[in-house]
């Protein structure tokens, strides 16, 4: 099936989703894949492109120009134009943070606005606790100067 970018603009692009898997690549020697591994958190975010991911065995480029022949034989680097290529909707957890490559069939368009975290739900625990144990003036303030936690005794 084409890749259709003006139903991909109107359906995806900008919409806030619900992504269940992500892809990966997969390296062995100079052949390389990817394939979609299912996700402990669903990740939820944005979509904000689509990109064909490159399937194969990649070959060097070779030659150059030949000074004896005048010839120039060079060739890019690339890969084998037999292997096919993966769609893959980039979906970004947050505005600043880098996209990941999603299943097109991993993906759940969401009916309301949820603001997705920047801070998985464990960092965000554990920043609770920190800010407890910093030390703070009669007012609740924070103390300026070196940020250590108070010793628990």
């Amino acid at each position: 099936m084409p890749f259709d970018g003006r139903a991909f603009i109107r359906d995806f692009m900008c919409k806030q989703v619900l992504a269940r898997q992500v892809f990966h690549r997969c390296c062995f020697g100079n052949k390389r894949w990817w394939e979609a591994n299912d996700l402990a958190e669903p990740l939820v975010g944005w979509v904000v492109g689509a990109t064909y991911l490159q399937n194969g065995k990649r070959y060097d480029g070779g030659g150059g120009y030949n000074s004896f022949t005048g010839e120039d034989d060079y060739e890019p680097p690339g890969f084998d134009e037999t292997s096919p290529r993966t769609l893959a909707y980039l979906v970004t957890p947050w505005p600043t943070r880098k996209p990941r490559p999603v299943p097109p069939e991993a993906i759940e368009v969401l009916k309301f606005d949820v603001v997705p975290s920047a801070i998985p739900e464990s960092e965000r625990k554990l920043l609770k606790e920190w800010g407890k144990r910093l030390p703070r003036d009669e007012k609740g303030r924070f103390i300026s100067g070196p940020m250590l936690p108070k010793e628990d005794s």
